[in-house]
């Protein structure tokens, strides 16, 4: 941005809250998702000391931790796509991108974390349904910034 623009504007509120809520979305839906696909159905009890809340939960955890490790690569820029940025341009974030992937699957992963955070050890099939669910926002903001250049074409041709 330009130094004389503003940080918080329209546009940048109006995305900051509709992927707040996309996040939020897939992830309570990972959680939901997990309980199903394990038997519950709505309006069941569910203990919060039961195993299956616990894999539940951590699922959750990692899908939006993972999501907004997915997601700051795509805060770089409103407009460009990510795939056209140099990705190690920013080796600090990268760095902190990995630091915080390997430290969210060591909290899940590790027994001593395990029994002080309450999290659970994951299956290859949990995990491979997080990275899904949290690379969608690359799709998702794609889309959206795709849609913003042809409107920022389409806007320039007819002044």
């Amino acid at each position: 941005r330009k130094t004389t623009d503003r940080i918080m504007n329209k546009a940048f509120i109006i995305r900051y809250c509709l992927v707040g809520l996309y996040i939020g979305v897939v992830t309570s839906g990972t959680f939901i998702w997990n309980l199903m696909q394990n038997g519950w159905k709505f309006g069941e009890r569910l203990s919060t000391d039961s195993s299956l809340y616990t894999q539940s939960a951590s699922i959750a955890f990692v899908t939006i931790t993972l999501i907004q490790m997915v997601h700051v690569f795509n805060s770089r820029s409103a407009t460009e796509s990510v795939f056209k940025m140099n990705f190690f341009s920013n080796i600090s974030l990268l760095f902190a991108v990995i630091s915080s992937s390997i430290l969210t699957i060591l909290i899940v992963e590790v027994p001593f974390f395990q029994k002080y955070l309450g999290t659970s050890s994951l299956s290859a099939g949990n995990y491979a349904m997080i990275l899904i669910a949290s690379f969608s926002i690359l799709g998702v903001e794609e889309l959206r910034k795709y849609i913003m250049r042809k409107k920022m074409i389409h806007s320039h041709h007819a002044a």
